[in-house]
């Protein structure tokens, strides 16, 4: 089963419509994986195990905006849902950190 913390994309807790800064993160509980909101705690929704797997996020939770950065020691694309701007990111395929000097719009 794919890592929580490594295969969910980064959503901001606004696009459930909620005021605040947290995104949301994947916790799984046996075939269920609730998505909660890292501040304030608080589970946003619920979702099969199955559907986690397979990628799935809810439509309604889905960013109308996305960023998107190439990591300059892997070369790996890197997407930044939600977010209009970076200046930096931790690659997702290498885990070596990137400062932008000029910050990515």
């Amino acid at each position: 089963m794919p890592n929580p913390d490594d295969d969910f994309p980064i959503i901001p807790h606004q696009n459930t419509g909620a005021d605040g800064c947290g995104c949301l993160v994947a916790e799984v509980h046996g075939d269920e994986v609730h998505l909660v909101c890292n501040e304030p705690a608080a589970v946003v929704r619920t979702i099969t195990r199955v559907e986690f797997e397979a990628g799935h996020i809810p439509p309604d939770l889905l960013p109308s905006e996305i960023t998107t950065a190439h990591c300059p020691h892997c070369g790996a694309v890197q997407a930044f849902p939600g977010f209009s701007l970076i200046d930096a990111f931790v690659s997702r395929e290498c885990g070596l950190g990137v400062a932008i000097e000029h910050p990515i719009q």
